[in-house]
Parts: structure tokens; sequence; C-alpha cells
């Protein structure tokens, strides 16, 4: 009907667009948002990892093509049904839209976002207009979602919700309020009562930021909207969103009910039976942000000391005790819990720690501290600020002996060969720097270093790049290379005598790979046309 693949395409609102696609995975679905038929938005459940996916096009040209039909058909004379429509009484065409709306889900949602702001209820006007929309809802397992990673779409919470941003555009906070919960308390009695086993991602988020922005902007009651979560948060439907409740309850705390709310946490605090664990940590993270945001920074400093088996709260309480200088209680924290470890073992588990002692150490000038903890970091892997920290450790009479210790212990492994160089070239060694990439042959080194090897030895360094990128050229093909190739042409290019040097390369180049079109392209794009 539209194409290969496609077996249904619907416009679901204006310039809003769902798809369903049958493809070697199964049926995928897919929403497009066009604006001058372009694609502002899109997503697709197939497996794919480019974005945008093939299907996006696929769905783009039949939006094209069923939109090009209906605009030649609206240059063409009324139709025989138009013409009915017309002549039809107020009575008649009421009962035929009633009748339509009542079996067409899709129309019967354009009514009521169109009009919903006409209904005088009690209450909530939008949560029975949601409860009906969710009654009549079914998800489609085969293609609704393709893994834990995406959700399923849900046209009308799409456009419900978009409403609801463009009343906070607006300035309406009340009805984006109304909205929001409404969305929020249907979906999530939907969820529970078919006990759906899915992600729902943003449709669970996004009503949290619109109630956040219009308590931010004053446009509602805090006090109002605080006690709303405190009720809908203690329901049974709500368990996968108490994180966000209580995130919003944060946020409206401290100026609505601190006692509250701390009361509140600690509630959840006592019933997390590891008083180490992320949810734990996530629970009174949210006290000591009440407490410092009402002025009680000595009880949120309290809470850490008292929690220090959370190794965030450990830290942070070290990095204080930096901070003020108790540098004797703060190496005791650190040694609690730093990992002992042989040398030849990685130490990135500790690296945070050591990096706490280091602090102390440069502040104590404890030099022998220093090269120990520093020669850690760097004994593997060249660091230039470490190589600043460790070399300023030593008198200047030492150091030559120590350099050459670290050189040695690079240069015994082949893959420590960058950090070799990079070690000459902070000395400003450059005999030990050219020997180091004529020994170990790198045309990543040479890159990196050639303008500082040619201002010694230019001739030497010269021939060495030349070769390097013969042999990468020789190595490889495709539009990539070729453009680093014509990168690398030009360094050599700059160097001195190296004009002479591309031009060579440059035509051998055309001669033995004249059979790489791309090639050929990007060196005349980058060099001019050959002679």
């Amino acid at each position: 009907m539209y194409g290969t693949g496609i077996i249904d395409l619907r416009e679901v609102s204006p310039d809003k667009w769902r798809a369903k696609y049958k493809g070697n995975y199964g049926v995928y679905t897919i929403a497009v948002t066009t604006k001058e038929a372009n694609a502002v938005s899109w997503s697709c459940t197939c497996p794919s990892d480019y974005d945008p996916c093939k299907h996006i096009g696929m769905i783009l040209d039949a939006i094209a093509e069923r939109t090009a039909k209906h605009e030649r058909g609206a240059s063409k004379p009324e139709t025989r049904a138009e013409h009915i429509l017309r002549e039809l009484n107020y009575e008649d065409l009421l009962d035929f839209a009633i009748g339509i709306v009542r079996h067409n889900p899709d129309l019967s949602n354009q009514v009521t976002l169109r009009f919903a702001h006409l209904i005088e209820t009690e209450g909530n006007k939008y949560t029975a207009i949601l409860r009906d929309a969710f009654d009549s809802f079914e998800l489609d397992d085969e293609g609704a979602y393709y893994d834990s990673e995406d959700w399923p779409t849900i046209d009308f919470m799409d456009e419900w919700l978009e409403k609801a941003d463009a009343y906070i555009a607006e300035e309406k906070y009340p009805d984006a309020v109304l909205i929001a919960k409404a969305c929020l308390e249907e979906l999530a009695r939907w969820i529970y009562r078919t006990g759906v086993d899915a992600e729902f991602g943003d449709y669970q988020e996004h009503p949290f930021s619109i109630f956040k922005t219009a308590a931010e902007h004053s446009g509602i009651d805090k006090k109002e909207l605080y006690h709303y979560c405190i009720e809908e948060m203690a329901k049974k439907k709500y368990s996968a969103m108490r994180d966000s409740f209580n995130d919003l309850l944060s946020y409206l705390a401290p100026a609505v009910d601190p006692e509250g709310f701390l009361s509140l946490m600690d509630k959840q605090f006592a019933a997390v039976n590891d008083k180490s664990s992320w949810e734990a940590e996530k629970i009174l993270n949210r006290k000591i942000a009440l407490y410092r945001d009402t002025g009680r920074a000595d009880a949120a400093w309290d809470l850490i000391k008292n929690n220090l088996q959370i190794g965030a709260f450990h830290e942070e309480w070290v990095e204080q005790l930096i901070a003020e200088k108790h540098f004797t209680e703060a190496k005791s924290l650190i040694r609690e819990v730093i990992i002992p470890k042989d040398d030849d073992r990685s130490g990135y588990h500790n690296s945070n720690w050591e990096e706490l002692l280091l602090k102390i150490a440069r502040e104590e000038d404890d030099r022998s501290e220093i090269r120990r903890i520093v020669y850690k970091f760097i004994k593997n892997t060249f660091s230039d600020e470490y190589y600043r920290i460790y070399k300023a450790a030593f008198d200047p009479e030492e150091w030559p002996a120590e350099k050459e210790r670290l050189a040695a212990n690079y240069g015994k492994h082949r893959g420590y060969d960058d950090s070799l160089a990079a070690l000459y070239h902070a000395e400003g060694d450059m005999p030990a720097l050219f020997n180091c990439i004529e020994k170990w042959p790198s045309l990543n080194l040479i890159t990196k270093y050639h303008r500082a090897l040619a201002a010694v030895f230019p001739e030497k360094t010269l021939a060495l790049f030349r070769k390097a990128v013969d042999a990468y050229a020789d190595s490889g093909t495709g539009r990539s290379y070729y453009e680093e190739i014509a990168r690398l042409l030009k360094n050599i290019a700059a160097l001195p005598g190296g004009e002479k040097a591309a031009r060579e390369m440059i035509a051998r180049y055309r001669l033995v790979y004249k059979n790489r079109r791309a090639m050929m392209e990007i060196l005349a794009k980058a060099f001019g046309p050959a002679p």
C-alpha cells in the first residue's frame, strides 16, 4: 500500500506520524514529527545502530507521497460525501460525528484535545479522558518496543503531554499541572492493573518536570503539590516512580515542610537493609540537600560523618578534613579504606584515595611521600602533570639518576614507547627522543613530535616521516585513510626541505595508486590536479 515493508501509516495529529514496518527482526514501531516536509524528531524500534535508521527515510518518502496525493485531491471538485455533509442539518451532523468518534479512538482523542477546556466538572476534568484512553489502549507486543532502553509509543500520552507543555509556555500553569496529574495517575493505574513488564521512560518522568517547572514559576500552590505527592506516593501503583516523587518533594520541602520531609526520609532509610547501598545514599543525600538549603550546614556534615559506610560520604568528609588542615585524621580515614596491593597490580581502585594522600603530602611538603605516591601514577603511563610534581620532589642533582630510572622502566616494555617518548620530550632531550622513535617507529609519535625533532634533525626527521607515511599509504584503503594521508603530506611540506619531498610523494601515489579513485579525488582537492 505504501511501499515494501510499511504495513501501517497514520497521521495521529498534525505533523505527527506513526507507522508499523515489517522488517527482518519483527514489526517495528516508528514515530516521526515533521515540519515543512522535514523530520524534526523520530524514533524507530528496529535494532539498527544508525540514527536515523533507513526506515525513517522510507517513512518520510511515504509521507511525502501521501501529502502529494492529498494536495492533488484538494484541487479537485467537491466530492459527493463533502456535498452531503454540507447539506446535513445540525442534529444529523451531530449524530453522525458522535457515532464516528465513539468508534475511532484517535479522532476521539483529537476532539478532547481541542475542546477539553470547555468541560465543566468537579475535580480533574482530564482524569476521565485519560482513563478512557488507557481503557481502550493495548500494548502491541509485536514491535511496540525493542529492548529495555526503549519504551512503547503511546500516541495520546504524547499529545496530552505536548498540550501540557504548550500550557506551560503560555503560563497557564494550573491546566498544565492538571494534565500532568491525569497522565501520571492513569499511566500508573494502567501499568499496575495490566502488570505489563516494560519501561515507560519519559512518560513517567515528564509529568514531574511539568510539576517542577510550574512550581519554579510560582504557577501553582507548592503546599498543595507537596501534599498531593505525599498522598499519591503512598499508593502501590507508583512503586516504579518513588524516586521521582522523592526528588520533587526534596525540591518543595524547604519552603513547605522541611521537618515532615526529614521524618519521611528517616522512615525510608530505616526500611533499607543495606545502609551502605545506593538506595541508602540517595535518601541521605536528600536530607543533606535539605539541611544545606535551610542553612544547617553543621547538621549536613554530622549526617555525613555518621554514615561513613557510604564511600562517597567517606571521601567527602576526608576532603573537608583536608580543607580544614586536619591532616592526621584525614590520613587515618584514608588508610581505613585504601586497598593494599602488590607493586605489579593496577592501582586504579585506590586512585582517588591516593590523590587525596598526595594532596596532603604536598600541603605538608613531604617529598618522600610525594615521590612514593606519584611514582605509582607515572611508572606505567607518563603524565605531564604528575611528571612536573614528581620532578619537583627531587633536588637538581638527584633528578638525572631518577630520570634514567624512569626511562629504563618505560624502556623495558614495547608498549611504553609513548611514555618514553613523552618523557624525553618533556626533558627536552631531542637525541634520546629521536633514537626512541627510530627504534620503535610509530607514525603517531612522528606526527606528534616532528616539529620539535625537525628543529634539531631536519633531514633525518624528514626521511623518517616520509618512510612512515609511505608505509601508512600502503597499509589500508578508504576515504578516511586518504584524508589522513593528505593531512600528513601537508605536515611534511611544512618541514624544512619538505615541499620537494611532498611533491615527489604525491607524484608517486598518483602513479602507484591510480586505481584508487577516492584517493585521486582527495589529492586533487588538497593539492590541485595532476600536471
